[in-house]
């Protein structure tokens, strides 16, 4: 965290996607250990649905029952793996009213 704002704030919205400006977390590879990909976001796009789960603790992808890990961001990025207790795992939101 650097709190110059801007490219760390990310957004979950109503229709399930993980968004930040226009681009969303897309799972292009369904196996465990993928990197996750940017990509455009498109609204019908069932690699880019995610929902909360555990008490809003984990981000779940949709399609292909994996969790969003944080594991091995600093090898490369983003993953999805096995959902697990892991740290790694957890994920918090929050709601931001400012314009």
């Amino acid at each position: 965290c650097h709190n110059a704002g801007g490219n760390q704030e990310w957004a979950l919205t109503k229709d399930k996607s993980v968004k930040h400006m226009d681009l969303c977390l897309t799972v292009v590879d369904k196996t465990p250990g993928s990197f996750i990909k940017l990509q455009g976001c498109r609204e019908n796009d069932s690699r880019q649905k995610w929902e909360q789960i555990e008490s809003n603790s984990k981000l779940l992808h949709v399609s292909s029952n994996l969790c969003l890990d944080s594991r091995s961001a600093r090898m490369g990025g983003l993953t999805v793996e096995v959902c697990s207790p892991s740290l790694s795992q957890q994920w918090k939101f929050t709601l931001n009213l400012q314009s």
